[in-house]
């Protein structure tokens, strides 16, 4: 569900663990950040570069809420470790942050029809840092598939959380490359669809 973590008790919590990772997304070199970003990365290829080729977008099936918590805890923490240099843990230590995550998104309670549930699987889409832990955990996923398999060979691939985008030869390649990222999630939850129809770049 779409939840909104504003007021919520652990709303300031959120907050300062989301304002601590939020600097990864700019290690993540997938992420796009806006418009502007996709246009600048798309006008640095040449024409030649881009003649003839496919360009196709996929959507990855409700990202946030088929997302396991527990391994998307893990694979930021680790993803923090690689780049510790690149946020300010105010004197926290990984460790703090990752009970800090678990005792947060570990406990998303919400109430619909006056009764009192909890989300045994994936992350509140309104809650912070639900985009961080999202974009984190399929980079992770990515970086085992596009980057690694020499069958896929890309010259444009970027995403803005769950939509992606990128230039191949045919849709063949394309469908490919979603099935790639797919297998590496351990917990075969994340899927992903490709439109019918792929516009040829000339």
């Amino acid at each position: 569900p779409i939840v909104s973590g504003c007021n919520s008790p652990f709303h300031k919590a959120l907050w300062f663990v989301c304002h601590i990772l939020s600097p990864l997304m700019n290690q993540v070199p997938t992420h796009l950040k806006n418009t502007h970003d996709f246009l600048e990365r798309m006008r640095s290829l040449s024409t030649n570069d881009l003649k003839n080729l496919k360009f196709f977008t996929a959507d990855v099936e409700a990202l946030y809420t088929n997302i396991n918590v527990h391994t998307a805890i893990e694979d930021v923490l680790e993803f923090a470790k690689e780049n510790k240099s690149s946020i300010n843990t105010y004197g926290l230590h990984l460790s703090d942050i990752q009970v800090l995550l678990e005792t947060t998104l570990g406990k998303s309670y919400f109430v619909y029809n006056n009764q009192v549930y909890l989300q045994l699987l994936g992350l509140f889409m309104g809650t912070n840092p639900a985009p961080i832990l999202a974009t984190v955990k399929m980079w992770k996923l990515e970086r085992a598939s596009v980057y690694v398999d020499l069958r896929i060979t890309l010259p444009t691939y970027s995403r803005f959380y769950d939509d992606r985008n990128g230039t191949t030869s045919n849709s063949r390649k394309a469908q490919q490359l979603c099935n790639l990222i797919e297998q590496q999630d351990p917990d075969k939850l994340i899927k992903l669809t490709l439109p019918a129809v792929m516009a040829t770049l000339r």
